[in-house]
């Protein structure tokens, strides 16, 4: 097997769920390197539930605080809108 389709075969198995040992029986070969290949191929051993790699966590984390930010926003747009409502309210009563 040439080492583009075993480290192809690799990614996959981990796709799949197993664990680096299994793998590395399976293909003969040390689990470092495979555990390398997995990471190049930015492949979570999570299956998707985890980040999978430090600038993908920056990344989620940044956009996490935008969220925060626009939410934060949202509720001073809601809260001057009531404001000027109130205000242009009360002047038509006087």
């Amino acid at each position: 097997m040439k080492i583009n389709e075993t480290r192809e075969k690799a990614i996959k198995m981990k796709q799949e769920g197993k664990s680096y040992g299994k793998i590395s029986k399976e293909l003969n070969i040390s689990k470092n390197t495979i555990k390398s290949w997995v990471r190049r191929a930015n492949i979570s051993s999570y299956n998707g539930n985890k980040p999978k790699s430090k600038k993908l966590k920056k990344e989620i984390s940044a956009r996490r605080g935008y969220e925060k930010g626009i939410k934060k926003l949202e509720m001073e747009l809601e809260l001057l809108r009531d404001f000027i409502y109130e205000t242009e309210r009360r002047n038509v009563r006087s």
